[in-house]
Parts: structure tokens; sequence; C-alpha cells
């Protein structure tokens, strides 16, 4: 085993981690320990303070033992580098953490890691909660959000409490409309366009034009949310 310490004294951190990508990433044996020590020796070069013990096992150890051993390989150090700092302030156990922990375990996988793309790190750490579940509806297809109601040369804007009422998962469901803004600024969505659904029949908008923004993920969004969102593989349980 390379003596890392004595190594980091003189080398950049880069560089013993391109000695350790040369060697081979095959096992969870020293290979493995000198892939964890060589982060841990690069934590104070990028101001990870706020990382501490049982943070780092969750985003390094863990996922990598939840990959078959056939095909575990060492991700690259932009991606750990970024995922460690877009995580250092976001509490354990919240669906943006565990984002980033599921990213970590892309980069872990030979048949996996080309999804991990190096601008989703940053990404993860845009979202808010409730965008978080707005990606996980979109998943499973469109998602439809009232926008407006005309009448002739009359419109009204679709109200809050209509968007509470039928987005009950969200904690601020008054906000839908900026949560598909900000992803469709991300570069997740197609892009939004009003769409007509008739004219409504009853109720307070009666005899108006309902209209609509039909939200749908794009290729890009598609592979951001297949890349942070747990995927059955098994591995091994960290000793």
């Amino acid at each position: 085993m390379i003596d890392l310490e004595a190594l980091a004294k003189i080398l950049p951190v880069e560089k013993v981690y391109d000695d350790l990508l040369a060697r081979g990433f095959k096992q969870a044996g020293g290979l493995f320990e000198d892939f964890v020590k060589t982060v841990r020796l690069a934590l104070p070069r990028i101001q990870l303070d706020a990382v501490d013990q049982d943070r780092f096992r969750t985003l390094i150890e863990a996922p990598y033992f939840r990959v078959p051993p056939e095909r575990r390989t060492l991700p690259p150090a932009r991606l750990v580098g970024e995922i460690l700092q877009g995580a250092r302030f976001e509490p354990k156990g919240t669906p943006i953490f565990e984002m980033f922990e599921e990213l970590m375990q892309r980069g872990y996988d030979s048949d996996k890691n080309g999804e991990a793309h190096p601008a989703f790190p940053g990404f993860i750490g845009q979202l808010s909660p409730d965008e978080c579940k707005l990606l996980s509806s979109l998943a499973k297809g469109i998602v439809e959000v009232p926008y407006q109601y005309t009448k002739g040369e009359h419109y009204t804007a679709a109200g809050p409490l209509e968007h509470a009422s039928i987005f009950t998962d969200l904690t601020f469901p008054a906000f839908i409309n900026i949560y598909a803004q900000h992803l469709e600024a991300m570069g997740f969505l197609m892009p939004l366009i009003g769409v007509g659904t008739g004219v409504v029949e009853q109720g307070a908008y009666a005899g108006f034009q309902r209209y609509v923004f039909n939200l749908r993920l794009n290729g890009f969004g598609r592979l951001f949310y297949r890349a942070v969102t747990r995927h059955n593989d098994s591995g091994d349980k960290p000793s």
C-alpha cells in the first residue's frame, strides 16, 4: 500500500488519485482504502470542514459497497469533490442528500458512470425539496399545471388555492409555476407552452377557456433523474 501521507507532502492530491486509477480499482481491499484515504487528505484543500466522519462514510464508502463487485471502478476526482462540496451543509437523510449519495454510486459503477454528468452535483444543490417531489412526478409522466382562464378580453391567473388542491404533496404548492420555470431554466424540461383544455362548464370559471402548462422531462432531465435515483443492485455490505 502506498504511503499517501508522504506523497501528499510532495504531490498534488490529484496526482495520487491518478496513480490509484492507473493501478486499477477492482476490490474492496487495499486500493479502496487508498482511495478513501486520498479523499480524506483532499478534504482540507477543498474546504470541507463541515463534512463529519459519519457523513463521509455515507457519501464515500456506503455507495461503493452497493455496486456489484465486478462493476466497481474509481469515480472521477472532479465528481467526488463536487459531491462533497455540494452536500457539506445538507442534513443526512433528506431527499437532496440522498441524491448526492446515489450520484456517487453511479460514479463507482463501471456500467453506469457515464450517467454521472459533471454538472449534476451543482444541479442537486439548486433544488428545493418541493422540486425534488415534482421531479419524481415528472419521471412518471406529464404534469399538468393550470395557469390561466380566459373569456373574451377577460383573463385571470390560476390561483394558489387551485394549485394547493392539485399538488397536495408539495409543501408550498403556490410556487408550482416558479418550480416549473426553475426546472426549465436548469435544462430539464421541454419548453413551457400554454395549451387550452376546453371551456370550463361549472364553478367559478364557468364559461372560461382553461389553459395549462404540460410539464415534461426532456432527455437531459430524464438522465439527471435516473442518475440521482436509487436503483436496485446487489453489492456487498461494508465490513
